[in-house]
């Protein structure tokens, strides 16, 4: 009877040893999936166009070219990132009151990791200082673009002068000048997004 008691324990040891195991085993298979989830899940998004993927460097390049400082990269609380400069006020006031025109930066994202479009913002409120407005935005769609390392597409000016709308595409990214008018202001609007 003792010997059959041993060996009823050690029948039941080896089950449970080996019970064990598998569990170990299977808890190892476990841990080791759900670190490369993990490691998946926290890897750094990117994007095609490289320096979106660097938001300081991004904002101190275009705060260099002279229309002032990008702010803080934050949240907008609708599920977007945001850097604005101020408006940068081009021409004189004039006689009659209208505002004086305008020109900024907005970088966007839906991701606080990286920007995906940088506008450039020209607002025309003074028809009458139209031309001044339009030389500091082509001068600064060339900072623009040499800030980013980039050659400004083909056409963009001539499209500028015509009043025209231009896309332009590459494997990075496009480029989109457009053009919203109204009655009393024309909005111009130099997009950069990256793909």
């Amino acid at each position: 009877m003792k010997k059959a008691i041993t060996i009823t324990i050690t029948i039941t040891i080896t089950i449970l040893a080996i019970i064990m195991s598998s569990c170990t085993n299977q808890t190892k298979s476990d841990k080791l999936n759900l670190e490369k989830t993990i490691s998946t899940t926290n890897a750094t998004p990117q994007v095609k166009f490289e320096i979106f993927n660097n938001i300081p460097k991004l904002q101190a390049a275009l705060s260099q070219n002279g229309i002032g400082q990008l702010g803080d990269w934050k949240s907008d609380g609708m599920g977007g990132f945001y850097s604005i400069t101020k408006y940068f006020l081009i021409g004189h006031q004039s006689e009659d009151y209208k505002p004086q025109n305008d020109l900024c930066y907005n970088l966007e994202s839906d991701n606080e990791q990286y920007v995906k479009t940088l506008k450039l913002c020209l607002n025309i409120n003074n028809k009458s200082q139209k031309k001044q407005a339009i030389s500091k935005f082509k001068e600064t769609i060339g900072k623009t673009f040499q800030s980013l390392s980039i050659k400004v597409p083909d056409g963009l000016y001539r499209a500028l002068d015509k009043e025209k709308g231009i896309q332009s595409d590459n494997e990075q990214y496009k480029v989109m000048l457009k053009l919203e008018k109204n009655n009393w202001i024309d909005n111009w609007i130099m997009l950069i997004e990256t793909k």
